[in-house]
């Protein structure tokens, strides 16, 4: 069963189908970039294949804007860990 929208599926619900405490950690992590931004950092990904590959690699720097903040960015980075087990929790 598919939950929320693609743009928002952390790495272990797009590839292994699950959900969890830590797949709405990752979502925050999401939403928070896209108030900053205005955009999902997954916003170019046009297929499964590519958002798989996508949330299996940390968001590059030159992803942020330049006027977002260090903490903010850590902060991000942070809810976006892709371990699941290294995540934080809610």
């Amino acid at each position: 069963m598919d939950v929320g929208s693609p743009l928002y599926m952390s790495p272990e619900g797009i590839i292994m189908n699950t959900y969890g405490e830590k797949t709405d950690v990752w979502a925050f992590g999401i939403f928070i970039y896209e108030l900053l931004h205005g955009v999902s950092p997954f916003m170019d990904c046009r297929t499964n294949t590519v958002l798989r590959k996508a949330v299996s690699n940390p968001i590059p720097e030159c992803k942020f804007l330049p006027t977002i903040k260090q903490d903010l960015r850590y902060l991000i980075n942070v809810l976006l860990t892709i371990d699941e087990y290294k995540r934080p929790s809610v």
